[in-house]
């Protein structure tokens, strides 16, 4: 009877640990399905912000004949500087209220600050094309290869840094914690005017767009970009003779 009873308690705790297992296993599956709807809506959020963004940019351009610089974030007014002249002053915060933007739209999914890096020449009306100035903001590939060519260079660089938000700004003038995952992160987290694309995830959580000077140009074109549904970095145009899909060899 002693021994059917061990037996009989021994199977329960058994069952009890198996339950406890399978329960474990049903509440991590659950956690990771929330886990990856919450960043699903977290990206939504990022491409629709990044879609207004683009489009208020590309009016903006079409108005003024020029882009606008940053705002500074020790500034916190959501103004564009009225020069922009070498790295601390071409990447900053989205003038949001210079080019009519919500405050909430300068941000992306995860609640961080989109970085916006400008061409100084992109920010002059009327201005010859400079190749010592245009060339001076440049995205790369993670072979050091660049995008665009010496006449179709970038025009200007938006920036999510994902959910930790490693290297966006804050309203204190200061990154927040530098990012260590990996050289290309790091890198887009300087004021060097020197950006990488198209880095897989497992090495950055960054996601960059770019728009190129032929397709600002374009009005048509660029409102096209900012409708579209391209997740990743190029924004290039596969009809425009000066655009190239591929960076410079």
């Amino acid at each position: 009877m002693n021994k059917f009873r061990h037996y009989s308690g021994g199977l329960i705790l058994i069952e009890v640990a198996i339950a406890m297992i399978i329960f474990s296993i049903c509440i991590g599956s659950i956690l990771m399905i929330i886990q990856h709807s919450q960043l699903a809506q977290q990206n939504t959020v990022t491409h629709t912000h990044r879609t207004l963004i683009l489009q208020a940019l590309n009016r903006y351009h079409s108005q003024m004949g020029h882009l606008p610089c940053p705002s500074k974030p020790v500034m916190d007014d959501g103004f564009a500087l009225t020069k922009c002249h070498g790295a601390y002053e071409q990447i900053g915060l989205l003038p949001y209220k210079t080019l009519g933007i919500p405050a909430y739209v300068a941000k992306d999914g995860h609640g961080h600050y989109f970085t916006y890096a400008v061409s100084e020449h992109a920010t002059i009306s009327n201005q010859d094309i400079d190749v010592s100035i245009i060339n001076s903001l440049q995205v790369l590939d993670m072979a050091g290869r660049r995008y665009g060519s010496k006449t179709n260079t970038t025009a200007y660089v938006l920036i999510s840094h994902g959910p930790k938000g490693n290297g966006a700004f804050s309203l204190q003038n200061s990154r927040r914690r530098f990012p260590t995952r990996s050289e290309f992160e790091a890198e887009n987290a300087r004021d060097t005017l020197t950006f990488y694309a198209d880095v897989p995830p497992k090495d950055s959580e960054h996601r960059v767009f770019f728009i190129q000077r032929a397709d600002l140009d374009s009005p048509t074109k660029s409102e096209s970009l900012a409708k579209s549904d391209i997740a990743d970095s190029h924004l290039i145009s596969e009809d425009d003779p000066y655009a190239t899909s591929h960076p410079e060899e």
